[in-house]
């Protein structure tokens, strides 16, 4: 008795395995149908397990298509999540000299007394006053 013949758990076997099955199995009536094709007026003999396998065949087939859309789904939202994500982030804006009264926003740069500063997040604060700012060029160049 071959291992193909011996009574299979299905729901025992990995998908892998049952991947494997099925494609044996589709071999089989593959081969038995070319039978037929050369020789047809031989009777196309489909057994039981033969039938079987067209059913285990597609079944795998359905799993194995599903798993892969279920897999593309997963990755495409954690994709738009990411896109999102950086979408959100604050843009780099450089505005010029630093003007009192004016509202920066995070991310905006400016320069003061020669050097080039940060907003580390919404003020109105002078450079180097508090924490709203973060000193990036001294004055003189960048190296």
């Amino acid at each position: 008795m071959s291992d193909n013949d011996k009574p299979v758990i299905w729901a025992e076997l990995s998908f892998d395995q049952q991947w494997k099955r099925a494609r044996e199995w589709a071999n089989a009536m593959l081969a038995a149908t070319r039978q037929h094709v050369d020789n047809p007026s031989a009777p196309v003999r489909f057994s039981r397990g033969i039938a079987l396998g067209y059913r285990r065949m597609f079944a795998v087939a359905y799993m194995f298509v599903e798993q892969r859309i279920s897999d593309a789904r997963s990755e495409r939202l954690k994709l738009e999540k990411r896109v999102a994500e950086l979408e959100a982030r604050p843009e780099l804006k450089h505005c010029g000299p630093w003007r009192e009264g004016k509202r920066y926003s995070k991310a905006n740069l400016c320069t003061f007394r020669g050097g080039l500063w940060i907003a580390l997040r919404g003020n109105r604060s002078k450079p180097g006053e508090n924490s709203s700012w973060q000193l990036i060029v001294k004055s003189g160049f960048a190296q």
